[in-house]
């Protein structure tokens, strides 16, 4: 038994008060949110064994291990205490091999295209007859699903580089890193340790694992040599891949043999974000030695994931869509790339202190108009008079969609990708989303 001080009471602090709770640890919990605030928490954890610390210090004296919410960085206040205090400090990924040693895990990470992949991996692992689920960072708390999760069920977690920044045994059987790009950097300080961050999916690995790398990412084909599971490379650009794309065809090619597995025509989600993402999971289907054939007739019907470039509706020839879950640059110039039409671009949120250079690289020959909101519209408003792209700053959703609507024409596309985060003006990026599909659908 252990003792433990859970401090962040959102999705993973309730699942892993629960499943700690469960496990017949000692448990304490901290929030900096006040009584009456905590009150819906209280009541979902009706019946479990913690004790709730009003003074921080009380909890650090207590404790031996401060499971802190993935969100809470590693310099806030609390944590260096903790770390000063000789407590180990983790997040709930880390807990997920020390107290379920025996189940099957699948870990995907990326910069983007982690929750697209994971579900897609999900759905492939289910339409092969296996018993899957999709946790971790796509909003489902991992700890309590596994806790409750059936021995030979499979778990395929989306792991941020929050999750993974605080991992020491983590040990997934199967992994895949999709690609890296600067993201996060007000939270990790650098880039170095945001991708020292991401390395942590395979740091535990042996040569019994396997994990899928796309090689087209510079910054994964860097690591390849410091890997110690077996490899499986994927790549849309050229034919040296394991799983890759030559002729507008996809081919495995493992021990020799060329098998061809899909057309990327029959790939119904837009961009080519997406054909990296299919391959990533079509590797990992390789890796778990799964019936290929059912693999691609999953592909085939599978549909965008909420929040990344989702149809909303079309309203007098212009489609609108939701990419709420474009909160940085690179995630944004993906959604642009993928379409081929004039496109007003509804942008801004909290600023991560990003680089917009190649945003607007990308934007300059494909956006027609911009419509900017949150901390960073005055910011984006800079870039875009530098590069001779219109935009206008409005306060509200309910006015971006509306000016959105007045400046298109038929065959427009209005996208909602804001390469910011939804901080500020939301909880975050699932709230935004629905406001603007809410909106969009009230036109």
């Amino acid at each position: 038994m252990e003792k433990y001080l859970v401090y962040g009471l959102g999705i993973s602090g309730i699942s892993s008060v629960k499943t700690l709770c469960s496990l017949k640890n000692e448990v304490y919990i901290y929030d900096e949110k006040n009584e009456e605030d905590l009150k819906d928490v209280f009541k979902e954890l009706e019946g479990y064994n913690y004790t709730w610390i009003k003074d921080i210090d009380e909890g650090l004296e207590k404790a031996e291990v401060l499971l802190k919410s993935p969100g809470i960085p590693v310099h806030n206040p609390i944590v260096k205490k903790a770390l000063e205090k000789g407590l180990e400090v983790v997040s709930d990924l880390e807990l997920v091999t020390r107290l379920f040693h025996d189940r099957k895990i699948v870990a995907v990470t990326g910069t983007n295209g982690k929750t697209t992949t994971t579900t897609l991996m999900k759905e492939i692992l289910i339409g092969c007859g296996l018993k899957a689920k999709a946790i971790g960072n796509i909003g489902l708390g991992m700890l309590w699903e596994i806790y409750n999760g059936e021995k030979n069920e499979v778990f395929v977690i989306e792991c941020s580089s929050f999750q993974l920044a605080n991992t020491y045994k983590f040990h997934p059987q199967y992994s895949a890193i999709i690609n890296i790009s600067p993201d996060h950097l007000d939270w990790h300080g650098n880039y170095e340790e945001y991708i020292k961050a991401k390395k942590n999916i395979f740091k535990n690995q042996n040569s019994s694992d396997f994990i899928v790398i796309n090689i087209d990412n510079p910054e994964l084909n860097e690591m390849l040599q410091e890997i110690p599971s077996r490899i499986i490379k994927t790549n849309a650009n050229e034919q040296s891949g394991d799983v890759f794309v030559e002729e507008g065809k996809i081919y495995s090619k493992l021990d020799g043999k060329k098998d061809f597995l899909l057309k990327v025509e029959d790939i119904p989600i837009k961009g080519s974000h997406n054909v990296e993402n299919v391959l990533i999971a079509l590797g990992l289907s390789l890796a778990m030695n799964l019936d290929m054939e059912k693999a691609g007739q999953t592909i085939r019907t599978f549909q965008a994931v909420e929040h990344r470039l989702e149809f909303v509706r079309e309203i007098k020839g212009v489609e609108y869509y939701n990419d709420s879950k474009g909160t940085n640059v690179d995630a944004s110039i993906k959604a642009i790339e993928a379409f081929h039409r004039p496109i007003i671009l509804l942008a801004g949120g909290y600023d991560k202190k990003a680089d917009l250079t190649p945003l607007f690289e990308v934007m300059k020959n494909r956006v027609k108009h911009l419509v900017l909101f949150g901390a960073t519209r005055e910011l984006f408003a800079e870039y875009a008079a530098d590069y001779g792209i219109k935009a206008e700053l409005v306060e509200s959703m309910y006015e971006a969609v509306n000016r959105a609507h007045c400046l298109s024409d038929e065959g427009d596309i209005v996208l909602l990708s804001p390469a910011s985060a939804a901080w500020g003006m939301y909880d975050n990026f699932e709230i935004r989303g629905r406001d603007f599909k809410k909106k969009v659908r009230e036109l």
